[in-house]
């Protein structure tokens, strides 16, 4: 399992995560990949997205936030999956995958993810940033219905 952020301004660094994750890993990992970033790639009143899976909406993690002040953005419950950061898990295992390739080990396959995270172009993070207004615009003309993203 991987785990990374991006903002406007650039990325976090690229997590990978060995076996399940409780809200305790999962705020050692906020502490070494988010913090260190949050303001160089968001600005200095930047917003954390996240979805409301149960480690990320744990009454400690909420307290972490809080005691880190990590202004998180609310997501609504049975909400549509429109964090952008799916269209750039898509977009690297299509680069990851190019041309069918396969990979011998784990080891190799980590080397692969990080060499494309760290390649990301930074004008396809910001234009995932800038789509979130036209995200939230095709959710509510749809009445919360499949959309395009």
């Amino acid at each position: 399992m991987t785990w990374a952020g991006f903002g406007s301004g650039g990325r976090t660094s690229l997590a990978i995560v060995d076996g399940r994750m409780n809200a305790v890993g999962y705020q050692q990992l906020l502490e070494n990949h988010l913090l260190p970033h949050g303001a160089r790639i968001g600005g200095n009143d930047w917003i954390f997205q996240q979805d409301n899976a149960r480690i990320h909406t744990a009454r400690s993690t909420l307290k972490w936030f809080a005691e880190n002040n990590v202004n998180v953005m609310e997501w609504p419950a049975r909400s549509p999956d429109l964090n952008p950061i799916e269209n750039l898990w898509g977009y690297m295992a299509r680069r990851v995958y190019a041309k069918g390739r396969q990979f011998r080990s784990i080891r190799e396959l980590q080397k692969a993810v990080l060499y494309v995270w760290d390649s990301i172009p930074l004008q396809l993070l910001k234009s995932l940033v800038c789509s979130m207004k036209n995200r939230i615009f095709d959710v509510v003309l749809k009445q919360g219905g499949p959309t395009k993203y």
